[in-house]
This record gives structure tokens, C-alpha cells and sequence, in this order.
């Protein structure tokens, strides 16, 4: 199992990406973590990836494997515009069109240091 924390300095906050994971061991490096289990952590079964946001360690994005693929990179981008708008929800940016530059730009933020780690060799 691989793990890379995104520090997002601007919000004093950050992003844990884990690969490869199961339903099962997704729950066992929340614990370890010492982190309550989010309650849809379920949904990681059958499921190429999820983002769930903890009070104690804040933003994590599973991704079951990684792949260099388009689909692969499509569920990327999906799980961190859900990273992206936790963290800004935690703040009170709440989703509407005057905050969608914040939460885009934010989510670009996380999918280049997530490919950065992701794509090294």
C-alpha cells in the first residue's frame, strides 16, 4: 500500500491519497490512523475509488489501484473535486456559482500533486 499527503497550505489542511486499497484495508489505515470510520467508507466496495473526510486527519482519497489510464484519471478528477469541495465546506465556502473558481482551482491543485506522486516510477 502507497500513501502521499498533499499539503494545502492556504487553508492549513491537506489530502492523504491511498492506493492500492480495499474496502477492508481502507478501514484498517483509518484506524491506524486513529480516525472514527466515515460512514459511507462502503461504497469503496466495487468502486475504483473514494474520497471521505475525517475529523481527524481531514481529506482521504482511496483509489483501489492506479493505472496511468484515462479511466484512471477520470476517477481521480472526480474524487478530488469531492476532496476539494470538503475542505472549502469546512471553511463555510459553500457550493455556489461565485465559489466555483475557489473549488476549481483548488481541485487542480490536488490532481497535479496527486499525478506528480502517482506517475513516478
Amino acid at each position: 500500500m502507497n500513501e502521499h499527503r498533499i499539503e494545502v497550505d492556504i487553508y492549513r489542511d491537506g489530502c492523504w491519497i491511498v492506493w492500492p486499497v480495499d474496502h477492508r484495508t481502507a478501514l484498517a489505515w483509518l484506524h491506524k490512523k486513529g480516525c472514527d470510520k466515515p460512514k459511507h467508507v462502503h461504497e469503496l466496495k466495487g468502486s475504483d475509488g473514494l474520497s471521505v473526510r475525517t475529523k481527524q486527519i481531514g481529506s482521504v482519497i482511496f483509489l483501489a489501484e492506479w493505472k496511468s489510464t484515462p479511466e484512471m484519471h477520470a476517477v481521480l478528477a472526480h474524487e478530488t473535486l469531492h476532496a476539494a469541495r470538503d475542505i472549502l465546506n469546512d471553511r463555510g465556502v459553500r457550493e455556489k456559482r461565485k465559489h466555483e473558481e475557489a473549488t476549481t482551482y483548488l481541485q487542480q491543485f490536488l490532481i497535479e500533486k496527486a499525478l506528480t506522486r502517482l506517475m513516478r516510477k
